[in-house]
């Protein structure tokens, strides 16, 4: 709905809650996509992967914003 002010805070509300809450994580990194803040995502996209197993929404989410980052090697 493009209210992304509010998606981040309540995002953050409940990864503060649940630091460990991977769906929280990644949608606070698609928040940050949607934004154009892809070194942010990129930062809650890798704290997200090293909290569980390899996922196949995180992964191409993270190798996305790499990519748009210029990060060539890691987006692979």
């Amino acid at each position: 709905m493009g209210q992304w002010q509010q998606a981040e805070k309540e995002l953050n509300r409940a990864i503060a809650l649940d630091p460990g809450l991977r769906l929280a994580l990644n949608n606070l990194g698609g928040v940050y996509q949607y934004e154009g803040r892809d070194a942010d995502a990129v930062k809650v996209f890798e704290r997200a992967r090293i909290s569980g197993p390899e996922s196949y929404i995180l992964a191409p989410n993270l190798g996305d914003s790499y990519r748009r980052l210029g990060i060539r090697a890691k987006a692979a």
